[in-house]
């Protein structure tokens, strides 16, 4: 609705707050391992682990097929 009306100054706060709140919840989860969220039942925490794994073998292949 914001990009079909022309309301350039909304879209762009709305993009910003949501990588900001994005980033946020990955810094938390990251420092906490574990995320939380409020259903109608309350808060619920989400264990989460966030690290990055080094594996010497990927799954993707990273070379062009000819």
């Amino acid at each position: 609705d914001l990009y079909r009306n022309n309301e350039w100054e909304k879209l762009i706060s709305y993009c910003l707050d949501d990588v900001r709140i994005t980033r946020e919840l990955y810094e938390y989860g990251l420092k906490n391992n574990e995320i939380y969220f409020n259903d109608f039942r309350g808060k619920k925490v989400v264990k989460v682990n966030f690290e990055k794994e080094v594996s010497s073998e990927s799954s993707v292949s990273l070379s062009l097929p000819f």
